[in-house]
């Protein structure tokens, strides 16, 4: 802006000067318009994919997580908020510069929209490499040979009576308040956060990545009026988790996004691999925290298929274990609403323009990995 009122008074002929300035904005859009076609034309190819995330994406947001990690506060966190302070600055400038220059409205439309313009292609552009690209290599499923196939009510009930076994086996082993929820200490979880993948990279390598600590959001209410636990975000590749929600889901909400560090995109194979992690790791909470979220997952799809079996699976439940697991759906009921439901669509529809066709129904269909997993390696009478 400053260039271009510099320009105005001193150049003879400002229309001239206009010209070349909408030239040179058009020519920049063009350019970046480039990497985002690239990528949509090139995703189908799993090796040119396989190659941008094992060479580009997660190297650089490994770098970049461990230039944040510095920080004990979320670097993404005040991103946005810095986001949403320039878009306001943005309208008003650009309320201002039309009062301002009546006569030259066009010129000053296409001033801020190829502003704008050049802002959203960028941030396509860094989306598509520290992103979206994972959606495209190898999944979870592909390299470790774990696969969801079709399963029926008998698997379904199995495994969750499995679950809730070594669910109800671990409640004893954490710290408790006296309404018997879940109580261990959030500084501890968190400092856990560098190592509960530890014992999972020992049977799937291809999980190892920095070991970082995760980030506790300031404004997790706000993540919690659009239902959302944890963020890992693409850009500073941290893994962000809100604190608001029930403390027993924390440290499963770290191990999931833990996995999107490790580049496991789909959130049905995030949920499975957090689990998984939980298991594996050497710390009591972790376990629980990773049984209680598999439960959840598996009660709920078998209280839609037999309500009489849940019921009987969920009446033999520890007394720790339906404090919280009452208190989640407590919670979580409080947020249901028109903010929630809009925050919902938006994610169903970004999931689904990266190829995810199942939107954040694969939520549910961790289900199915998990009985896959479970049921298979057990003998049930």
């Amino acid at each position: 802006m400053i260039t271009y009122l510099y320009m105005k008074r001193h150049v003879k002929n400002p229309e001239k000067t206009n010209v070349i300035f909408i030239r040179r904005r058009l020519l920049v859009l063009l350019i970046l318009l480039v990497p985002p076609i690239s990528f949509r034309l090139l995703r189908s190819n799993r090796a040119v994919m396989n190659f941008l995330t094992d060479r580009l994406t997660h190297p650089v947001r490994g770098f970049i997580a461990a230039v944040c990690s510095i920080t004990v506060w979320s670097v993404a966190e005040w991103l946005l908020i810095l986001a949403v302070l320039s878009a306001v600055a943005f309208i008003v400038f650009f309320t201002a510069s039309l009062i301002k220059n009546s006569r030259e409205v066009f010129f000053v439309i296409f001033r801020y929209l190829s502003s704008a313009g050049i802002t959203a292609l960028t941030i396509m552009t860094l989306m598509a490499l520290m992103w979206n690209a994972n959606y495209y290599a190898d999944s979870f499923s592909q390299k470790s040979g774990i696969v969801a196939g079709e399963t029926g009510v008998e698997e379904l009930y199995e495994t969750t009576r499995l679950m809730a076994a070594l669910l109800s086996g671990s409640s004893g082993s954490v710290a408790r308040d006296d309404n018997l929820l879940f109580a261990e200490d959030m500084d501890m979880l968190f400092n856990e956060s560098t190592t509960v993948f530890r014992g999972i990279e020992q049977e799937y390598p291809f999980l190892k990545g920095r070991e970082l600590r995760c980030k506790k959001v300031f404004f997790s209410k706000g993540l919690s009026e659009i239902r959302t636990t944890g963020v890992a975000f693409p850009l500073t590749g941290e893994a962000n988790i809100n604190i608001d929600q029930p403390a027993a889901f924390i440290p499963s909400t770290i191990a999931h996004e833990i996995a999107h560090q490790r580049k496991v995109a789909s959130e049905q194979e995030a949920n499975f691999v957090a689990v998984l992690a939980c298991e594996m790791s050497d710390s009591a909470a972790f376990r629980y925290s990773g049984y209680l979220f598999a439960y959840d997952y598996l009660a709920g799809a078998l209280a839609r298929e037999d309500y009489g079996r849940f019921r009987e699976i969920n009446d033999s439940l520890d007394d720790g274990v339906k404090a919280d697991l009452r208190f989640s759906y407590e919670y979580w009921r409080q947020y249901e609403g028109k903010i929630s439901e809009v925050s919902d669509s938006i994610y169903d529809d970004y999931l689904k323009t990266q190829g995810q066709e199942m939107g954040t129904k694969s939520y549910g269909a961790v289900v199915d990995l998990l009985i896959e997993y479970y049921y298979s390696r057990n003998e049930f009478n």
